[in-house]
């Protein structure tokens, strides 16, 4: 009985992960962003660096990858929109709760080098966000490929709708379903006669997640057996 609540429990937690990729360059960046595949473009350095120079279209979160605060923050009844076009919390840097709205949606995060772009994008998935989490690197990369920074002190880029529109929120979590869904589907096409269906999502997630799933589903299911 432990094995059977042990497998279950598993799968249903390495479903739960967000899908982090790593962009190979500043111009797979561009291109998503032109194609309108990325719902938010999020800006997580500090903010003397933002007021340097900083991506078209971005939303400040400073430092986001700092955030140490308490995950129990992150519970859905305490969730509201938000209306702020540049974040802040009482600390002085940004929170997950500044993207609240956003967790099923396509986010990229950027940095200077894209390393701490990592370290927000794990604050996220640490927080309940689902969706996937681009590392856009970082601005560094993104002069290099020729692309140009804005350079303004306003803060005035707007918020990504997702923060501001319920509606637009509810649609990613529509279309977040709807890709899980896809997913076992074709999970359940190529693998039917073996592999259950919840472990098809595994194919979605980063690489080393995927291992640490993979490798306590098989423990789960040896369990069951023996």
């Amino acid at each position: 009985m432990v094995s059977v609540l042990l497998f279950f429990l598993l799968t249903t937690l390495c479903q739960g992960l967000a899908q982090v990729i790593r962009l190979n360059s500043s111009h797979e960046l561009y291109a998503k962003l032109q194609s309108g595949e990325i719902d938010a473009l999020v800006d997580v350095r500090r903010r003397d660096e933002w007021e340097l120079g900083h991506i078209a279209g971005a939303y400040f979160v400073e430092s986001l990858g700092s955030y140490t605060a308490a995950v129990a923050d992150a519970s859905p009844t305490n969730r509201t929109m938000n209306t702020s076009a540049v974040s802040s919390s009482s600390s002085g840097g940004g929170s997950p709760d500044d993207l609240r709205g956003c967790e099923y949606c396509t986010l990229a995060l950027y940095c200077a080098s894209g390393v701490r772009a990592q370290s927000a994008i794990a604050v996220l998935s640490q927080y309940g966000f689902e969706g996937i989490l681009y590392n856009g690197l970082g601005v560094v990369n993104w002069v290099q490929a020729g692309y140009p920074l804005v350079n303004d002190t306003s803060n005035s880029s707007p918020p990504p709708p997702c923060t501001t529109n319920e509606t637009v929120s509810n649609q990613c979590q529509q279309e977040w379903k709807q890709q899980q869904q896809n997913t076992v589907k074709q999970g359940n096409h190529q693998n039917s006669a073996a592999i259950p269906a919840p472990l098809a999502l595994l194919w979605l997630r980063p690489s080393g997640t995927t291992v640490i799933c993979i490798t306590f589903w098989a423990i789960s299911t040896t369990m069951m057996f023996l």
